[in-house]
């Protein structure tokens, strides 16, 4: 009875060990794919305001353009860190279309009592389904490395 109980006590200490190395494992992707998201958000924003300082757009072309690039930048942020990570790639991606759905959103109310319309919610569709789609293709490719270096 007792080695039972010991074994049990073992298990517990063993996955809280291996939840606190998860967690140390999160960061670094985490800080890399915030950087990639990062990076590929500013050149999104620079390409269209190139774009907006030469050829005459409406402004009503800014709200699609710039919800296209936070959506293309959430995939390259998801694609990056499932490319480090390897596993989860669809949750963790579309947890991170949700989390920066909502500091967009947030940001959004805070500068202009704005409001939350149907617009909105298809912006926070648009960032969660990228999110996840990078996730996705995050970790395919990162199983398709794994598989390359087997091989060698």
């Amino acid at each position: 009875m007792t080695t039972q109980i010991n074994s049990r006590v073992s298990r517990r200490i063993n996955v809280k060990k291996r939840g606190g190395e998860e967690l140390r494992n999160l960061a670094v992707p985490t800080l890399i794919s915030f950087a990639a998201g990062a990076a590929v958000l500013l050149g999104m924003i620079s390409v269209i305001a190139y774009i907006f300082s030469k050829i005459d757009l409406p402004l009503s072309m800014m709200v699609p353009l710039a919800t296209l690039s936070i959506s293309i930048a959430v995939f390259a942020a998801a694609l990056t860190f499932s490319s480090i990570y390897g596993r989860h790639g669809m949750l963790l991606g579309a947890l991170a279309g949700i989390v920066l759905f909502f500091a967009v959103c947030g940001t959004a109310v805070s500068v202009q009592a704005g409001e939350f319309t149907q617009l909105s919610v298809v912006k926070g569709l648009l960032m969660t389904v990228c999110g996840a789609l990078g996730g996705f293709f995050g970790v395919d490719r990162y199983q398709k490395q794994k598989q390359r270096k087997k091989r060698k």
